[in-house]
């Protein structure tokens, strides 16, 4: 970000990865905590009023250098979108052609749909703790990716994709009854 010989401020590269500009390993499991305190070492070098008394060109860097790292702890600080990075290199899911989910969840998420609008409070309660806990085991399933996947390099990830788009089916759920 700062040029060793000279002092002075670079432009960010093109494509660069959220965690290597933050110094970060690049692990699933890192902390929010850690993002932070890696995010507020890195923004102090380039905040922009560090460059107020700077040429134009210096001081548009230091916007650009902010707000990628902001876009870079936004990103690795929500872990299904960090989850998504990791696998396929991307923030956001595919518009057109993302991961086909199964006929079987597709029609449970319509069962559950349609089982909540038209039952008691009680019965209510029981369908939400249901879906809580497969939200649980997806979860669980993606932790158990990634473990494998740090642990050896070859562990495949293709299947995070899915079980994240199962994830935000459970999740808009959950968020109905909130």
């Amino acid at each position: 970000m700062i040029c060793v010989g000279c002092s002075t401020i670079q432009p960010p590269p093109p494509n660069p990865d959220f965690f290597e500009v933050l110094s970060l390993r690049k692990s699933y499991f890192i902390t929010p905590e850690d993002i932070s305190a890696a995010h507020r070492v890195k923004i102090r070098l380039v905040h922009p009023d560090r460059f107020v008394k700077k040429s134009a060109v210096e001081r548009r860097m230091s916007l650009q250098w902010t707000a990628f790292l902001n876009e870079a702890k936004r990103v690795l600080s929500n872990s299904n979108i960090r989850a998504r990075y990791i696998a396929t290199g991307e923030v956001k899911p595919k518009e057109v052609g993302g991961p086909r989910l199964s006929g079987e969840f597709l029609e449970y998420i319509f069962d559950v749909q349609m089982e909540l609008g038209g039952t008691s409070e009680e019965e209510q309660s029981k369908i939400i703790e249901e879906v809580r806990k497969m939200r649980q085991r997806r979860l669980d399933t993606m932790n158990a990716d990634f473990l494998a996947f740090e642990q050896n390099q070859e562990h495949s990830l293709d299947g995070v994709e899915v079980i994240l788009a199962e994830l935000q089916y459970l999740e808009n759920i959950l968020g109905m009854q909130l």
